[in-house]
């Protein structure tokens, strides 16, 4: 019997290690990812009526690995990773139907009223995004968006929610589709543009021979509260002005050239030829970045590195993700935009 006991000892130890092994994560296996959320699909009527679109937007599912080549848009089934092809699989899509819903929804877009050809919402290189992506999903431990599957297509001046209505809720049907809508132009985020004496001065001044005065004085949002928002406390704290830090803003135009501006690490986007613009962005950038000088305005974080990229010929959404892009950790980035939305009224001159 002693014997037969010692015997076994062997066999449970082997036992017990073969159970451990496969109990243990994989070495070099990815940490599973909490899902990302899925929003409602737009039924193409959320807008108010009348209100102008500028852009129709069309994402695919996760997994679809659609992307656009030069004849269109095609289906890279050969290109999908393993996850891929797990969230497909969850979704109950093969390469079939992806490939018939892909046509139906290059067949809808070119219904569209639209002045321009099929792109990618992102102007960021495929691999580029591929790779910020990879490096979120480890960062924050939950699935990100690719945002290689986000498409658009221009559409002519004056076309209004009515006028792609039905198309928004046809493109919605299809199975692939993870969303479509019809997206609003942006407008320079402000209400009643109306400009302190400083602000006014910025935009005005020409150059720095004659020499500008000093208009800190009129920039009452740099004091205390409740008629500002204590700047110049913050001035004597360290890094309380902007010290070490990148910032972009972005919106439609800026005059860069400006003398009361430090040097720009980034001028990126296409900006508009419209003075609205070009006064505004200028405003915002005097407001926080104008150089601490002895003339002009002195800007909230007047030691920041400011650069700047614009909506011109751009979503803003791939505008937010060329800044984060070019900021890198610890970066600022300021939307100087807004849009109707489907909660509000219609937009009118002015107004927020």
């Amino acid at each position: 019997m002693l014997k037969s006991t010692l015997s076994l000892r062997p066999l449970r130890g082997a036992v017990m290690a073969v159970s451990l092994l496969a109990l243990a994560p994989t070495a070099g296996a990815a940490p599973k990812l909490a899902p990302r959320a899925l929003a409602p699909k737009p039924t193409g009527r959320e807008l108010p009526a009348r209100t102008f679109v500028e852009r129709l937007v069309v994402k695919f599912h996760e997994g679809s690995h659609v992307r656009l080549r030069e004849d269109g848009l095609r289906v890279r089934a050969s290109e999908r990773a393993a996850t891929e092809r797990e969230l497909l699989s969850g979704l109950r899509l093969d390469d079939a139907r992806v490939e018939a819903d892909v046509a139906e929804v290059a067949a809808l877009l070119d219904r569209a009223p639209r002045i321009g050809s099929l792109s990618r919402l992102f102007q960021g290189e495929e691999a580029s995004l591929d790779a910020s992506k990879l490096s979120g999903e480890a960062k924050g431990g939950q699935q990100l968006a690719d945002l290689n599957l986000y498409f658009e297509v221009p559409l002519l001046p004056g076309t209004t929610v009515e006028n792609v209505a039905e198309l928004v809720e046809a493109l919605n049907r299809v199975s692939s589709v993870e969303a479509a809508y019809a997206q609003p132009p942006a407008e320079p985020a402000m209400v009643n543009f109306g400009m302190e004496a400083g602000l006014r001065a910025l935009l005005s001044a020409a150059d720095i021979s004659p020499t500008t005065p000093l208009y800190q004085a009129n920039q009452g949002y740099l004091n205390a509260a409740p008629s500002g928002i204590n700047a110049t406390y913050a001035w004597t704290v360290n890094g309380g002005r902007g010290t070490n830090v990148r910032f972009v803003d972005i919106e439609g135009g800026w005059r860069t050239s400006h003398e009361d501006f430090p040097a720009f690490f980034r001028i990126g986007g296409t900006q508009y030829n419209d003075l609205g613009w070009r006064n505004h962005g200028t405003a915002v950038l005097g407001e926080i970045v104008g150089a601490s000088n002895g003339y002009g305005v002195t800007g909230i974080a007047n030691a920041a590195t400011p650069g700047v990229e614009a909506i011109g010929a751009q979503s803003a959404a791939s505008a937010i993700t060329n800044a984060a892009g070019a900021l890198g950790a610890g970066g600022v980035i300021l939307v100087e935009l807004h849009a109707q939305g489907p909660a509000g009224r219609a937009l009118q001159p002015g107004h927020a």
